[in-house]
């Protein structure tokens, strides 16, 4: 049987590397590809789907993407198995991505034939990681004391600074994840007060400070 997927990226010539990894695996087959969030939401109501290829971060003005993505697709679409290949490196991030339970977490930066690894790999217990990805992981599990302050931001306020780091309004950004603006202040704030931070000026230090902006629009 074969298994059909669905590639979501915003960056053409990685569509393309994935399409390529994809028809080489002879129980797969490709059957259509999104460019942003609101893409692969429409797609998904058109085409069946068994395997989601998606990268985490896919910034296009109001459309989903990230945790929210995620999310949706596993409500409305739970049999759809997910496989993130991401570029980001912030081992907090990675962390709070593996602990999503996804089907596989892949890093760009390690080999396309990892893809294939992790279609061998589906339906296992824990999520299968391409080399880097469990590079990063050990390290994350080696430093947990390094940056306290943050460790106790959960994954809903963290993603609500990952989209503030990118210079959206809080109103962009409740859009974006489809909440009320009243929800993604109050994420904001409590997060702010986690960091022990007062105003923007340095919740964009702290930002910058763990790396989170870096990951944004990759």
């Amino acid at each position: 049987m074969k298994h059909d997927v669905v590639i979501a990226d915003d960056h053409p010539i990685i569509r393309a590397g994935i399409e390529l990894a994809i028809r080489q695996i002879p129980y797969c087959r490709l059957t259509a590809q999104a460019s942003h969030g609101k893409e692969l939401i429409d797609l998904l109501a058109a085409h069946k789907c068994d395997v989601l290829i998606a990268d985490y971060s896919m910034p296009h003005e109001s459309s989903p993407d990230g945790l929210a993505l995620i999310d949706f697709v596993r409500r409305r679409y739970p049999q759809t198995r997910i496989i993130i290949l991401t570029m980001v490196d912030n081992p907090l991030l990675i962390h709070r991505i593996y602990e999503l339970r996804v089907a596989a977490l892949l890093s760009k930066m390690d080999s396309f034939e990892h893809i294939e690894n992790a279609m061998h790999a589906l339906g296992g217990e824990t999520p299968y990681c391409s080399p880097i990805v469990q590079s990063i992981l050990k390290t994350y599990r080696k430093g947990r004391g390094d940056h306290p302050p943050l460790e106790r931001l959960s994954p809903r306020e963290l993603e609500v600074l990952r989209l503030c780091a990118s210079g959206l309004p809080v109103g962009k950004v409740a859009e974006q994840l489809r909440r009320s603006i009243k929800t993604i202040s109050s994420q904001k704030i409590a997060a702010m007060k986690k960091l022990g931070i007062k105003n923007d000026a340095d919740l964009y230090c702290a930002i910058f400070e763990h790396k989170l902006l870096k990951n944004i629009a990759i």
